[in-house]
């Protein structure tokens, strides 16, 4: 039985699990390749389980940021939004950057990239979300002005018929 291997990653051809494969971003066979799907970014490590296992051993602190990453941006990749999509694969690129970084022995390097990468991420999305509030607030502030210069009247009127 053949086994799937780093040189079996290739640009829209299925993975090992069957997924389509969208982008390569490292390959560096028989040591790793680093690739994208349309929902992740994923290692496929060396062929010779011995390295294999040794590589999930020397990254696995960079498990919890690239986890971030993922949820982050989860929706992104699929979106109908152009520019979300274009965050995404920008996203993906920093990712995998990183990602090499700790296949190649700079584990500490690359556990501060991920780190950046997910706060960029995070830093994205709460700026999004203070202007989405800035748009409601400004436009409830609008809609209720009308009712607040109703109410200012009546109130004038109120105090000058008991002055």
């Amino acid at each position: 039985m053949a086994t799937f291997g780093t040189a079996d990653i290739q640009q829209d051809k299925p993975d090992s699990a069957g997924a389509k494969v969208r982008v390569i971003y490292f390959k560096n066979p028989p040591y790793y390749t680093i690739y994208g799907t349309d929902e992740r970014v994923i290692i496929q490590f060396a062929d010779d389980p011995a390295v294999a296992q040794a590589q999930r051993a020397a990254i696995v602190r960079l498990n919890p940021p690239r986890s971030e990453i993922n949820g982050l941006v989860d929706g992104w990749r699929s979106s109908k939004n152009s520019k979300l999509r274009a965050k995404a694969k920008c996203y993906d690129r920093r990712l995998a950057d990183g990602l090499a970084l700790g296949l190649e022995g700079d584990v500490d390097s690359a556990l501060g990239a991920l780190q950046e990468v997910a706060e960029a991420i995070v830093e994205d999305r709460t700026s999004w979300a203070r202007f989405l509030y800035l748009i409601v607030a400004s436009g409830t502030a609008v809609a209720l002005s009308p009712l607040a210069r109703r109410e200012s009247a009546r109130t004038l009127r109120a105090r000058r018929g008991t002055a």
